[in-house]
């Protein structure tokens, strides 16, 4: 008698096989993720790094022309001012200054950011995930998709005293 061989696949193969296949998709999507997150933090540090570069250029505009509080004209648009610094606004200032106005658009804190790369507000007393301020006012910058509250945001805050402003971010939920 004669032996013939089985050139196919065993069951617990084939499991094994499709075990590594899922165990490498998952790596694969969760490093996918990561650069998606990346991404974003990479954008929101940029809109960070305008944000002190429009606030040192106003400053410097605003004691050129001796105005403490009032209004300068950048660009064409009148920007307010607190104590040389921009007012932390978004409407009277911000939405000019970032040059993000076509990618941008006033959203209510509590409103998940759509329609826009990016929403912004201002005129605020507190920042979610710091608390609120000792003086002074806000306005944070968030990504499209998100909310306020879920910590992915760049603020500014002009402490109304004469002091530089604070500038930072949070990006514990991006």
């Amino acid at each position: 008698m004669q032996k013939t061989q089985n050139n196919a696949f065993t069951l617990i193969e084939l499991i094994v096989v499709i075990s590594i296949l899922g165990i490498l998709t998952l790596a694969v999507l969760a490093k996918y993720a990561d650069f998606k997150a990346d991404a974003r933090r990479a954008s929101l540090s940029a809109v960070e790094s305008s944000i002190h570069s429009m606030s040192n250029l106003v400053h410097l505009k605003a004691g050129l022309e001796q105005v403490d509080n009032g209004t300068i004209n950048i660009n064409g648009r009148n920007i307010s001012l607190f104590n040389g610094y921009p007012e932390a606004h978004w409407n009277r200032a911000f939405r000019y200054l970032l040059e993000l106005s076509a990618a941008s658009g006033f959203t209510r804190p509590n409103t998940r950011c759509s329609g826009f790369a990016f929403c912004g507000v201002g005129n605020r007393r507190s920042i979610p995930g710091i608390g609120a301020l000792a003086s002074g006012r806000a306005v944070m910058v968030w990504p499209e998709g998100y909310l306020l509250n879920e910590l992915c945001f760049v603020y500014y805050v002009n402490p109304e005293n004469g002091d530089p402003p604070t500038i930072g971010h949070t990006f514990d939920g991006c």
